[in-house]
């Protein structure tokens, strides 16, 4: 349904900017994009851009904004439907990896963050509450004793965000993302090996 309001249609709006804005950031990279290119791409004004971002900066500080709250609904989702643990760790992951494949605003942000010193923007701290997310569900498989003895939350939680954010970067340069899937796939075949008393259960469930 198009949006009726004019508050529908200014949020409606704002949304296409950053998103058009997202495509080329992510495709060209942040020096690369100008307002003038954004422009073109839209069919607006470099007036009505102004309206909503006060500056190409402003645009990238809300693109990675945008990707840094997006575990607040995910961490709903997972509570609405009960899920917890190790399970929900790795169905999360995997959820990401869906978007960083299918959203611009995603391949975007992380690009960003390479370009970071050149932005006159303060951009948000990047993995931070990934990081909490997974600190949460961790916690969690401890508690619920899925978890081998002498694993550290913390450390892990670090860990597994740090182990994430490479794949998807190995992933991009070496096959563009078609294996980014698989990669994830590989990596808690190996990750819960180390931490998980029942691996192939935690797969299992995670994948149905």
């Amino acid at each position: 349904m198009p949006p009726t309001t004019r508050s529908e249609q200014k949020a409606a709006t704002r949304r296409r900017i950053l998103e058009v804005a997202a495509q080329h950031f992510a495709a060209r990279g942040y020096a690369a994009t100008s307002l003038n290119d954004l422009s073109t791409a839209l069919g607006l004004t470099k007036g009505t851009i102004f309206f909503h971002f006060t500056s190409k900066a402003e645009l990238a500080r809300a693109i990675s904004e945008d990707v840094a709250d997006q575990w607040v609904p995910l961490h709903a989702a997972h509570e609405e439907r009960g899920t917890r643990g190790l399970v929900a760790l790795v169905e999360s992951s995997r959820q990401v990896a869906h978007l960083y494949r299918e959203s611009a605003v995603f391949r975007a942000a992380s690009r960003l963050r390479l370009e970071a010193e050149n932005i006159d923007a303060e951009l948000p701290v990047p993995f931070v509450g990934w990081i909490d997310l997974a600190r949460t569900y961790l916690a969690q498989a401890q508690a619920d004793g899925e978890l081998v003895e002498g694993v550290d939350v913390d450390e892990t939680a670090w860990h597994v965000v740090a182990w994430f954010a490479g794949v998807q970067e190995v992933s991009t340069h070496l096959s563009h993302l078609d294996d980014l899937t698989s990669r994830v796939e590989g990596m808690w075949r190996i990750l819960l090996r180390a931490v998980a008393r029942d691996p192939e259960a935690v797969l299992g469930t995670s994948g149905r």
